[in-house]
Parts: C-alpha cells; sequence; structure tokens
C-alpha cells in the first residue's frame, strides 16, 4: 500500500518505523515520488526491531510504500513517525 504526504524539496526527513513481525524478511518500506517508487530510499525490513533512518524530499510530495515480497504473510507495523529535521 501507498500513500503520500506533503514535503518540502531539499529538506531532510527522518523516518522510524517498528516492524513486529514473527517471521521477518518479509517486507520492504520505499520512499519515492511516485506509489512503489524507491528513489528516494528502501528498507528491507530482515528482522524484528525499529528501523530509522533519513531522506531528501525531492519533490513537494513524497509516497511511503511497505510492501509485503511474500504474499502468504500478513505484516505487522507499528508506531510508524516521519519528521521533518530542522
Amino acid at each position: 500500500a501507498s500513500r503520500s504526504f506533503v514535503t518540502h524539496a531539499s529538506t531532510v526527513y527522518s523516518y522510524s518505523i517498528d516492524y513486529t513481525d514473527d517471521a521477518p524478511g518479509n517486507g520492504t518500506l520505499k520512499f519515492g515520488t511516485s506509489a512503489n517508487d524507491n528513489s528516494l530510499g528502501n528498507v528491507n525490513l530482515a528482522a524484528e526491531g525499529t528501523f530509522t533512518g533519513t531522506f531528501t524530499a525531492t519533490t513537494k510530495a513524497v509516497f511511503i510504500t511497505i510492501l509485503v515480497t511474500n504474499a502468504n504473510r500478513v505484516l505487522k507495523f507499528d508506531n510508524l513517525l516521519i519528521q521533518e529535521n530542522n
């Protein structure tokens, strides 16, 4: 699934997401300029835990995509946070 959010070009954003699935390695988190695009960042959710990082927006909107890489799994996420760095 993909969703867009408003950003400011050339601005750095931080993200954090808790991956709580009991079968690691079945998910990917992408940041890009369109749905399912990873031009701004790609995170392989390879193990349970909290994943953090940054990306730099290049347009007025960024898309976040959470992708299930194994069609037979239901992934569990919590506490997604995206914030502009000041």
